[in-house]
């Protein structure tokens, strides 16, 4: 079976790498400090900030699941989706 890659590993293009490779998490990023960070700039209602989370989020397990790394990715979800049932329960709470 062949090795899956992802980022800088896929496709024959410069181009194509770089935007892989740089552009896509660099997107990521500038979409949570916007959007999502405890200082975002630019303040966004609760059900367009699930979305954005849902879609940054998504797209990393989709990238780790399509780098071959399966254990990963769903174990990645898992988390997330716990962390979710937390949050939406009321336990967001630290006590550290």
């Amino acid at each position: 079976m062949p090795k899956k890659r992802w980022g800088f590993h896929v496709g024959k293009g410069v181009l194509l790498k770089g935007v892989l490779g740089i552009g896509t998490p660099l997107i990521a990023v500038i979409l949570w400090d916007m959007f999502l960070s405890a200082k975002a700039s630019i303040t966004v209602s609760q059900p367009l900030r699930l979305i954005l989370e849902l879609a940054i989020f998504a797209a990393a397990i989709t990238s780790l699941y399509a780098a071959g790394k399966h254990s990963l990715a769903v174990s990645f979800a898992l988390l997330y989706i716990l962390h979710h049932i937390m949050l939406f329960s009321g336990y967001n709470k630290c006590t550290f």
